[in-house]
């Protein structure tokens, strides 16, 4: 499979290569000579057919192994909680996306997505805090049965409701 990434990859980085190649003689016209102009286009094309190449794997194949190992660790739980998140960031980054489109312009464009994405980036680090304290705090309790049973056995507050 990485094989066949990295083919597409090259063909991604030829075209590329080709087209920035063609644009850097078109602009540089009077910088390079006429007999040298097929060199420097067939020099771009193999510099950034070899990137292309050797770089992807890195853009694409990696990062996705790094994100399934990361899932396969998280729990069920762990994996249902960062959903929810997503879900709720969004939902609250839609609600208060609505009032900011009607200003208008520049900013009644830019504003909405911006929102969004900020709410979702936070409740997610809100799930993800909790995540970890739960984590900690259970890793606690059961190396020691005795914190468990005082934590268990507190004395609760009493209803800040009465006078």
């Amino acid at each position: 499979m990485t094989k066949i990434i990295q083919l597409v990859g090259s063909l991604l980085g030829t075209v590329f290569g080709f087209g920035l190649g063609l644009l850097i003689l078109e602009r540089a016209s009077g910088s390079i000579s006429q007999a040298n102009k097929p060199a420097f286009l067939v020099a771009i094309v193999v510099a950034s057919l070899l990137f292309g190449y050797l770089a992807i794997p890195y853009i694409t194949v990696r990062p996705a192994r790094w994100a399934v190992d990361r899932l396969a660790q998280a729990g069920a739980g762990d994996f249902a909680l960062g959903v929810g998140s997503i879900v709720i960031g969004l939902l609250m980054g839609v609600l208060a996306g609505i009032p900011l489109s009607s200003i208008g312009g520049t900013a009644g464009a830019v504003l909405p997505p911006t929102v969004a994405v900020a709410r979702n980036s936070w409740a997610g680090k809100v799930v993800a805090t909790k995540v970890t304290i739960m984590k900690i705090s259970s890793a606690r309790t059961r190396r020691n049965p005795k914190v468990m049973a005082a934590w268990l056995s507190r004395p609760r507050e009493a209803s800040r409701s009465s006078p």
